[in-house]
């Protein structure tokens, strides 16, 4: 048993938690239009056409840092936009009209352009505040991993909608889902005569509670509610890890609830046959001085 408990522990140790720095909507877009453009360079060979999508890297530099909510967004999109009129004055008939101009064209309305209008920034603005505290802001956001972000971008839990703008404004939650797929290595303590030391590999599903939105003489903004302000997050939860039970590694299976950064869990030992109360924490950050190695 002690074995195969190392086997689980090794395992559960690909789970292991990273902090990230997680941008807003406006970051993400300019990074997806970066590298559609180093990608259409890449294949290039018209040196005109080359220079062109050159300047207009250059001209997306002036977003760098910024959030849809920066005051400098105006100044810096003006700037982009006069830059990459220049860019364009440079190109001939033949250049202007090849497929690598066409796709940085492309590229730039699907990405940047939209950030134009003061209404698609206005819901940016809103839907980003929502995602921190659905992701950054929480206690929990600080140890995501790349399983967490693969399973909620393929579930579509991490991206917000803009098919129509006027549309998402009137949602009650702007088009974000509360819904995040868990994926953690958590420490934890198993009550068994007395508090004992285990680690969990978690697996569920949590829901986020969003504030209120509270709409008048056509400007929107969130009041907070009970369970947004102190709840925050809850959902249910499968584990399995070990703990160290009466002086050896012991294998724990267990169901549990998350309330905020915390995991209540009923666990089950197999070889001893008992049952036991866990409790979990989901922010590692805690533990950094107490456990070196998370």
């Amino acid at each position: 048993m002690r074995n195969f408990c190392s086997t689980i522990f090794v395992g559960l140790v690909l789970f292991v938690q990273t902090a990230v720095a997680i941008a807003g909507q406006l970051p993400s877009s300019l990074e997806q239009y970066r590298e559609r453009i180093e990608s259409i360079l890449a294949g290039e060979r018209n040196e005109t056409v080359k220079e062109y999508l050159r300047s207009c890297l250059a001209a997306a530099d002036h977003l760098n840092g910024l959030e849809a909510a920066d005051a400098r967004i105006p100044a810096a999109f003006s700037a982009l936009v006069r830059m990459r009129l220049d860019a364009d004055g440079k190109l001939d008939r033949q250049t202007s009209d090849s497929p690598g101009v066409r796709a940085e064209t492309e590229a730039y309305n699907a990405h940047l352009q939209p950030y134009l209008k003061e209404e698609y920034i206005s819901l940016i603005r809103l839907q980003d505040q929502l995602l921190e505290r659905k992701y950054f802001k929480n206690e929990t956001a600080k140890n995501a991993n790349f399983l967490e972000g693969l399973v909620n971008s393929y579930w579509s839990l991490t991206r917000a909608d803009h098919s129509d703008i006027r549309k998402v404004l009137a949602e009650p939650r702007l088009g974000v889902s509360p819904w995040e797929a868990i994926f953690r290595l958590e420490p934890a303590l198993a009550i068994h005569d007395g508090a004992r030391v285990a680690i969990l590999g978690t697996a569920g599903l949590c829901y986020a509670f969003f504030p209120e939105l509270v709409r008048e003489e056509g400007t929107v903004a969130f009041r907070e509610s009970f369970w947004s302000k102190w709840v925050q997050k809850t959902g249910g939860r499968i584990g399995v890890g070990v703990g160290e039970i009466e002086g050896d590694a012991r294998l724990l299976l267990g169901t549990g609830m998350q309330l905020n950064a915390v995991g209540l869990w009923g666990l089950y030992e197999p070889d001893g046959g008992s049952f036991m109360f866990g409790v979990s924490a989901s922010d590692l950050s805690k533990f950094k001085k107490a456990v070196s190695w998370f």
